[in-house]
C-alpha cells in the first residue's frame, strides 16, 4: 500500500465516511463455490455517496503486463487535502480473451475497492476455499437397538402372554351409502412476493446490460463506447453510476433490439 507523506486528513475523512456507508447487497452468486458476493455496481452504490460527502474521490486504473498477461488494477483514494491512499492488485485471467480479461479487471476492482474502504463483498467460508479444504458436514447415523430377551418366568413375560391371549377387538365397518362422497379440495398455495428495492432494481438492470453486451461480442472498452453513443455522450462511460434509471432503460432497449437483429441474421444464414 502506498500513501502520501501525511494521512491525517484523509484518515479522519475515511473514518467519517465508513460510519455512513451502508452494507453492500450480495446481488450475485458463484455456482462453482456455492457462495454469494456483491458486484462492483453494488459496492459502488454502498460506498460512493459517503466517500463523496467526506471529500474523497475514487479512481481506478488498469494495465496489462505484455509478458505475463497479468492484469494490474490500481485503486486510488484521494482527498481534497491532497492526501491519498493507493493499492494495486495483480491477477492473471483464466484465458487470453476479451471476456476473461474484462472479468479479471472487474474482479480486481471489486476486491481492491472493498479492502480499501472496508466493505465486505463476499461470504465468509471459514478459510475452506483458501486452504483447499471443502465444507465438512457432520453425518448423522441412527443406531437400531436390539430388545433384550425376556425370561418366560418373569412377571413381564406373563403380562405379555396375557396380552396376546386377549380376544381381538371387533372392527365395525360402516355400510356404504348411495350418496357420493365429496373429496376435500386442496387449498391453493400461498406465494409470498417480496418487492425489490430501487437499488436492487437498478443493480439488476446493470447486470442485464453487461450480459447483453457480452452476447453481442463487445469488449469492456467497446461496451462503454457503445453506451456513450446510445446516450449521446462525447466521452465513453467510466462508471455505471453515471447513468440514470432512464439511461439504463434506454440502453437495455437498444441492446435488446441489437440482439433480436443478430438472432434474425443467424436464422437467415442457417
Amino acid at each position: 500500500m502506498e500513501t502520501s507523506q501525511t494521512v491525517g486528513a484523509i484518515s479522519q475523512a475515511l473514518a467519517k465516511a465508513q460510519g455512513q456507508m451502508k452494507p453492500a447487497a450480495f446481488d450475485a452468486s458463484n455456482p462453482h463455490f456455492k457462495s454469494k458476493y456483491a458486484t462492483l455496481a453494488s459496492i459502488m452504490e454502498a460506498c460512493r455517496p459517503a466517500l463523496s460527502a467526506a471529500g474523497i474521490a475514487v479512481m481506478q486504473g488498469t494495465s496489462i503486463d505484455p509478458e505475463t498477461l497479468r492484469v494490474n488494477v490500481t485503486t486510488l483514494l484521494t482527498h481534497v487535502s491532497g492526501e491519498f491512499i493507493k493499492e494495486t492488485l495483480s491477477i492473471k485471467p483464466a484465458m487470453d480473451t476479451a471476456q476473461a480479461i474484462g472479468s479479471a479487471i472487474s474482479y480486481a476492482r471489486r476486491y481492491c475497492l472493498s479492502a480499501l474502504v472496508g466493505i465486505v463483498s463476499d461470504d465468509d467460508d471459514d478459510g475452506n476455499l483458501a486452504t483447499g479444504r471443502p465444507d465438512v458436514k457432520p453425518v448423522l447415523t441412527s443406531v437400531k437397538k436390539t430388545p433384550a430377551p425376556v425370561n418366560p418366568a418373569s412377571p413381564a413375560a406373563t403380562k405379555t402372554v396375557a396380552q396376546v391371549k386377549q380376544p381381538a377387538k371387533t372392527e365395525v365397518v360402516p355400510v356404504p351409502s348411495n350418496e357420493p362422497v365429496q373429496q376435500p379440495q386442496p387449498e391453493p398455495p400461498v406465494t409470498a412476493l417480496k418487492a425489490e428495492t430501487p437499488t436492487q432494481q437498478r443493480i439488476g438492470k446493470i447486470r442485464q446490460i453487461f450480459e447483453m453486451s457480452a452476447k453481442l461480442g463487445h469488449s469492456p472498452v467497446q461496451m462503454k463506447s457503445e453506451i456513450a453513443a446510445i446516450l449521446g455522450w462525447s466521452a465513453p462511460l467510466r462508471e455505471s453510476s453515471q447513468m440514470t434509471n432512464d439511461d439504463l432503460d434506454k440502453v437495455l432497449a437498444v441492446f435488446n433490439d441489437a440482439l433480436t437483429a443478430k438472432s434474425d441474421l443467424q436464422q437467415e444464414a442457417a
